[in-house]
């Protein structure tokens, strides 16, 4: 009896490195043999053939092998739980996926996720919310919100992130402005995550002067923008036709420090545009300067442009760039 633990690590490490590799019958094999011997299998064991069968689609299986922990009186952790499933969310599967949750609930089983800072059941709606959102019933997921606050569930970041990208998909800015609000009234602030998606959504959606009011108050909150938040920006404003205030902002990220890259190619593209090409063209030079040089979609942009003022002389020599950098032969 005294090597039975050792043997009991030796099996999970080889059921674990066939599940990875998706030799599940092998594995399968393995825990049924380990039950003959008298050797009770741990979580560690069935979360790797549960996340195993995940992997190649094999939901059923894995359920089973649930049920199977749930009738041995083995405790699920938080990983156990979450794979199969969150495997379930990502296959448009919520409502499966809420009868699982559902079913531990009724049978008193909880997950071990004392250490992950939020209960269980905010787990649970998370998994829930993030998977209506990606379906596109946003309503059900505010359902749950509403649900979470009359059990008086404390909603987490990644809740009110998963939900905010659901409204922004939807177009519905209104309901993510107040989502908003919500957060910073709840001891949940807003984070970069929720303060792009919000961003992206306003400037896809022309509202170009909520969208700058926002960066301001993130400046306000202490959070530091990064390039995806000035990218985002620069392109809303740069098809809405406000290049000066794009410029403005494409000097700022000079001024930072930031190397050019897409948010560069963006600005030349929206200088061509309002044939602004002496400008474009200085921009096209800081690029060949920097660490980043222009690419292939840069190069064509401004030849277009030109093509279609009759500067002929002017695409060639661009060319000529192109090939020295090895875009063009």
């Amino acid at each position: 009896m005294g090597d039975m633990k050792p043997h009991r690590i030796m099996y999970n490490s080889i059921i674990n490195a066939l599940s990875k590799d998706g030799l599940l019958t092998e594995a399968f094999n393995l825990l049924y043999e380990m039950n003959n011997k008298g050797m009770s299998p741990s979580v560690i064991t069935y979360t790797s053939l549960i996340r195993g069968f995940c992997n190649v689609g094999q939901r059923r299986e894995a359920i089973c092998l649930l049920k199977e922990m749930v009738q041995k009186k083995i405790n699920l952790d938080v990983i156990t739980f979450s794979v199969l499933v969150d495997s379930l969310r990502k296959e448009g599967m919520v409502l499966e996926a809420e009868d699982l949750i559902d079913m531990m609930t009724q049978r008193s089983v909880k997950p071990d996720i004392s250490k992950m800072g939020f209960s269980p059941d905010v787990l649970s709606n998370n998994i829930l919310i993030n998977g209506y959102c990606k379906i596109n019933s946003v309503d059900k997921a505010m359902d749950l919100l509403k649900e979470m606050h009359r059990k008086k569930l404390i909603p987490s970041t990644v809740t009110y992130n998963s939900l905010m990208d659901g409204l922004c998909k939807s177009e519905r800015i209104s309901d993510a402005q107040q989502l908003l609000d919500e957060m910073h009234c709840s001891g949940n602030p807003p984070d970069l995550i929720t303060y792009n998606v919000l961003s992206h959504a306003l400037c896809k959606s022309q509202h170009l002067d909520r969208a700058i009011t926002l960066i301001q108050t993130i400046l306000d909150d202490g959070i530091v923008p990064d390039i995806f938040t000035y990218r985002t920006l620069i392109d809303g404003l740069c098809k809405a036709g406000k290049l000066k205030t794009a410029q403005e902002i494409s000097q700022l990220l000079s001024i930072k420090g930031y190397a050019p890259d897409v948010w560069t190619t963006i600005m030349i593209n929206g200088l061509c545009k309002d044939g602004l090409f002496d400008e474009a063209m200085a921009l096209l030079l800081k690029m060949k300067e920097s660490d980043c040089p222009p690419d292939g979609v840069t190069f064509e942009t401004i030849i277009r442009a030109l093509l279609q003022r009759n500067e002929n002389h002017k695409p060639e020599q661009l060319l000529h760039d192109m090939t020295d950098i090895g875009l063009a032969e």
